[in-house]
């Protein structure tokens, strides 16, 4: 390993979204490093995505950006925070970029202690953070041994950050072969004969929108997060209908396919298309408790899959997480085509309460 170079000094400051020079060069250098730490990933954000995103408030999540720069003021890292309004009021979720040619000068060092600073002075008392690293690394969920084997990890659990979750970080190519999503909807149907598998491109009906937010909303207490508790989200339809306007703003398409009983939301799955249609984000997949067993999950991601090869032939690849101990969302996304490309480990740093 490289020994580190003499530490250059640079402060840290809040970046105003309006920035135009200072966010083309946060997005620039964010970039890559992305890059140069996560190559398998197929694209990133263009810097129009990122001005409409971070400029365009929402209800339900304050976004807080920072760089890092040097006394000749060029910006050499950068970061943000992402703390929700509604619900989990305690915590906030930390995003950290330093670019690779001053790696290894303290500029990692500034930019996550003025996380921690922000989030203190916001009254949160637990910072998240995610590093993605290649699959097949030694690290565990817990913290214990082989997390610190990867230098991304133990940099940050030598900051007083502890691992509590990884997740497992996929990819399916595309087009998929050819009848074979159609197949497994077929296969999948015979068990929930009495549901309905409806899509939907770019929003939902107002009438099924207050089901989809009450499934949603279910998600993160769905993943295991070791010691770190979560409460349900908060997502309320006016919410939603405010995030998913930003998300068209950017360009996107957004594929949402629901489960019905009777008229009633009771599973859903989203994917988002990156404004030229070349590439997929799929997110959450969520089944109602009482709903499960149908292969209901199997049944919402193919319909929203074929839509979008019908649609959107263009598109190559889709991405995925899920955690790594769930095994059932695994075996669908397995027999779909998605294969593990990365280890997302999920770390969390706690903080003393903000004083006066």
């Amino acid at each position: 390993m490289t020994a580190p170079t003499s530490p250059a000094p640079v402060t840290v400051t809040a970046l105003d979204p309006h920035d135009d020079e200072g966010l083309a060069a946060y997005h620039a250098l964010a970039e890559r490093a992305e890059r140069a730490a996560c190559p398998w990933k197929p694209g990133f954000h263009s810097l129009d995505e990122w001005r409409r995103y971070f400029r365009t408030p929402v209800a339900d999540a304050r976004n807080d950006l920072y760089v890092a720069r040097t006394p000749d003021g060029t910006i050499v890292g950068g970061g943000g925070l992402n703390t929700p309004l509604l619900d989990n009021l305690d915590k906030t979720w930390a995003i950290v970029s330093v670019d690779p040619a001053h790696e290894r000068r303290g500029v990692g060092s500034a930019l996550v202690e003025y996380a921690v600073d922000l989030a203190t002075r916001l009254g949160r008392t637990v910072v998240t953070a995610m590093i993605d690293i290649p699959a097949g690394s030694p690290v565990d969920g817990d913290g214990e041994g082989s997390a610190s084997a990867h230098p991304r990890v133990a940099w940050l659990i030598r900051r007083g950050w502890t691992p509590y979750a990884v997740d497992r970080y996929s990819q399916l190519h595309l087009p998929t072969p050819p009848g074979h999503v159609r197949e497994l909807a077929l296969a999948a149907a015979r068990h929930h004969a009495a549901y309905e598998i409806v899509t939907f491109r770019d929003t939902i009906p107002q009438e099924l929108q207050a089901g989809y937010c009450a499934v949603q909303n279910q998600l993160i207490l769905d993943a295991p997060t070791g010691e770190l508790d979560y409460e349900e989200e908060a997502l309320t339809p006016e919410a939603w209908a405010e995030r998913n306007a930003r998300s068209r703003e950017m360009g996107r398409h957004n594929y949402v396919s629901l489960a019905l009983l009777h008229g009633e939301v009771v599973g859903q799955t989203d994917v988002f298309l990156s404004p030229d249609g070349s590439r997929g984000i799929q997110t959450g997949t969520t089944v109602a408790r009482t709903h499960r067993g149908h292969r209901l999950g199997l049944a919402l991601k193919c319909a929203n899959l074929a839509a979008i090869e019908a649609d959107h032939p263009e598109c190559r690849i889709i991405d995925t997480n899920s955690n790594d101990a769930n095994a059932p969302m695994h075996a669908v996304n397995e027999v779909l085509g998605y294969r593990p490309v990365a280890l997302s480990v999920q770390l969390a740093r706690r903080l003393e309460p903000a004083r006066g």
